[in-house]
């Protein structure tokens, strides 16, 4: 591949651009945004065994290079570490001839994982030097709390040593702070959302039904199992109601089996919908047929999700842990319970349906505030700032 006349910002994942989550929508809509705004051209590396050289593809209208990458572990035995410590000698020379054809001025690596430190000291060894950015999004931040104090220390002295931290929420840099004991010098830069994609252009229609809708993994931290029994709750109160669960299910730790069990427990087979695996570009039709909009996790960094809600003018109801109270004010852009409170949750429920055009009056202000903070332009310029200060200037930079 011909080398790019933009200097690139290297963006790093662990797994394929093409599976559908919220880090990849993130780096998706980077890199897209970055191509347009014209100072960096964004490339997305892959970690992929089987791509012992690197093999580029386009995906989503994003430029990505699949790459073998390897992480030296604790506990390695003696051949493990020899084959790591050959690998790594052979890597180092190949990204560096990487870097210098496509003009690499950063390196940012999205939900980090061991690799960061193959990353860390690559790059201490390369001339001019690249900058390395570490951005946490939630449950990459807790593992760190679960680690043994070797493991820890190593991540506290990796983090300390980058060249920048980035965190979406104030809760998830006081999250990571204390997973590592000490505090970690950190930029917050909040994720964006299309708003013109998910504003509300026509109404539902569902004629004669209102919808609650969740989106979210299928997962115990989402709170979908709190959901299920706050409306089973109140649906005899509002017959007119249902309520529509869109998600992923990875099978990893999925709960949709669980959650379906759940709903044929309460008796409210014929008023929940579930729709598993929904491509991105079908999200915008979901937003635009509900009433309301309900987000009961028990951990959350930020939530795009609510984003997207709150750019379709939708009330929202949400649980008040993690980044959720950055954005929702209760009473002002929406309405917070206590998190595990199906009561509670219910009864906030129950309040949006009740009176409709208070509940259109929380929408409307959290739409105004999305429209004028939280737009993936913005996200992407406090990104490129953020590598300037760092030293990946563009050519022709200040």
């Amino acid at each position: 591949m011909a080398p790019v006349t933009r200097p690139v910002v290297l963006f790093v994942l662990q797994w394929s651009l093409r599976y559908v989550g919220g880090v990849n929508h993130v780096v998706t809509q980077l890199a897209q945004q970055m191509r347009a705004g014209g100072v960096f051209e964004p490339l997305v590396l892959m970690a992929d065994w089987d791509a012992p050289a690197p093999v580029y593809e386009d995906i989503h209208g994003v430029r990505t290079v699949r790459w073998q990458l390897r992480a030296r572990h604790h506990g390695m035995g003696v051949k493990a570490r020899l084959a790591y410590a050959l690998w790594e000698r052979r890597f180092r020379k190949q990204f560096a001839r990487f870097c210098h054809v496509h003009d690499v001025r950063a390196v940012n690596l999205h939900y980090p994982g061991d690799a960061a430190f193959t990353f860390a000291r690559v790059l201490q060894s390369l001339r001019p030097r690249i900058p390395l950015l570490l951005s946490f999004h939630g449950t990459d931040a807790s593992k760190l709390a679960t680690l043994g104090m070797a493991e820890k220390d190593a991540w506290r002295r990796l983090i300390v040593g980058s060249d920048a931290v980035v965190t979406c929420s104030r809760e998830l840099a006081q999250r990571l702070d204390g997973a590592l004991a000490t505090p970690v010098p950190h930029r917050i830069i909040y994720s964006g959302v299309d708003a013109a994609r998910f504003a509300r252009r026509t109404a539902p229609d569902t004629p004669g039904k209102r919808v609650i809708l969740h989106v979210g993994r299928f997962d115990r931290n989402k709170g979908q199992d709190v959901l299920l029994a706050a409306f089973a709750r109140i649906a005899d109160a509002f017959p007119d109601t249902v309520l529509h669960l869109v998600g992923d299910n990875d099978g990893n730790g999925s709960t949709l089996d669980s959650l379906r069990a759940q709903v044929t427990d309460l008796r409210i087979e014929a008023r929940v919908r579930f729709f598993v695996s929904v491509p991105f570009e079908d999200m915008p039709a979901h937003f635009a047929q509900a009433t309301a909009f309900a987000f009961p996790s028990r951990q959350e960094a930020f939530g795009l999700a609510l984003l997207e809600a709150g750019a379709g003018a939708l009330p929202v109801v949400a649980a008040q842990v993690g980044g959720i109270p950055e954005l929702i004010e209760d009473g002002v852009t929406g309405l917070l319970v206590e998190p595990d409170n199906a009561p509670a949750l219910a009864q906030a429920l129950a309040t949006l349906l009740e009176d409709p055009a208070a509940a259109q009056r929380l929408g409307a202000r959290l739409a105004e505030r999305v429209a004028a903070e939280f737009s993936w332009s913005a996200t992407r310029m406090r990104y490129e700032e953020l590598i300037r200060e760092t030293g990946g200037k563009a050519r022709g930079a200040a």
